[in-house]
């Protein structure tokens, strides 16, 4: 149903170009697929499209190109390897425990986040595919806050009283600042 209202957003928005490319129902059933096909394999649901929809709507012009499926979807989305995506938040959710993580983008490290950097780090990709494309799909469609700085853990000391008074003064206020 998504791609059928998007088939009428379109010939609303391009007009009598919409209509001449896609001129009989066989054409016009193989772009529904297409449509389809495409969006499910990059995680793109209707939500995701309404804003580029109104993009189009407000800077269409009468010789404006009619974008193809691939130029819509990557308006969307940027093309993106989920794959890699998903080893680069395995491999930093093992070292986000220590203070070492480098994300490469907000969008990756909230989206571990979301999907659970315990659970990632454990995490195969066969098993995880679909639910990992969803997290990341909408973290990319959304705004996603920087990266926050990595906290080192606080060491543990033996030994003095100041140590002992200093790391319980820390842990008051870890307390105090939730």
């Amino acid at each position: 149903m998504p791609v059928r209202v998007l088939w009428d957003r379109f010939a609303a928005l391009y007009g009598d170009r919409w209509r001449v490319l896609f001129a009989d129902e066989s054409a016009r059933r193989a772009w529904d697929e297409s449509a389809g096909t495409l969006f499910y394999a990059r995680g793109i649901q209707y939500r995701m499209l309404k804003p580029v929809l109104e993009r189009l709507t407000t800077s269409a012009r009468a010789d404006s190109p009619v974008p193809s499926l691939g130029e819509l979807a990557d308006m969307v989305l940027p093309a993106v390897d989920f794959e890699a995506a998903f080893a680069e938040a395995k491999a930093q959710a093992a070292l986000a425990s220590m203070g070492r993580a480098v994300w490469s983008s907000p969008a990756i490290y909230w989206a571990a986040r979301d999907f659970g950097l315990t659970r990632i780090a454990s995490a195969a990709w066969g098993r995880s595919k679909s639910a990992w494309i969803g997290v990341l799909s909408a973290r990319l469609a959304g705004d996603c806050p920087a990266v926050p700085e990595d906290v080192l853990p606080p060491e543990y000391k033996r030994g003095s009283a100041v140590v002992a008074a200093d790391s319980v003064a820390r842990l008051r206020a870890m307390l105090a600042a939730k």
